[in-house]
């Protein structure tokens, strides 16, 4: 698998200009020994090892595409923050428990993990 970071239009566009997208490479099963060779040949091709393949899964992949889509794309992490301000206000909550609370750094740290 060759995975661009980035939309085809992207893609050719940094080609044509001599430069590349970040790939995700993975190999599920190489019965022939050649799979490697040949799933980074493609990346090559298509300017991906100029700006960076990395080696992953399928299962990783599938997962950070998604949270790209989901999250990043679509809004998701724009939206929370939104609501944890809009629904106090809205009356829906009350105003301090309503309250967005990012943790600092090292309060995270010291967190139990569970």
């Amino acid at each position: 698998m060759v995975a661009p970071k980035g939309p085809g239009h992207l893609v050719r566009r940094q080609f044509a200009e001599g430069r590349g997208v970040p790939v995700l490479v993975a190999v599920e099963r190489d019965a022939t020994g050649g799979a490697w060779p040949l799933t980074l040949a493609y990346a090559k091709a298509i300017g991906g090892t100029r700006a960076g393949a990395l080696a992953t899964t399928f299962a990783e992949e599938t997962e950070t595409d998604l949270f790209g889509e989901q999250v990043v794309l679509c809004g998701g992490v724009s939206e929370l923050i939104k609501a944890g301000f809009d629904n106090p206000r809205r009356g829906r909550l009350p105003a301090r428990g309503g309250l967005l609370r990012v943790p600092a750094r090292d309060e995270a740290d010291r967190r139990p993990h569970v």
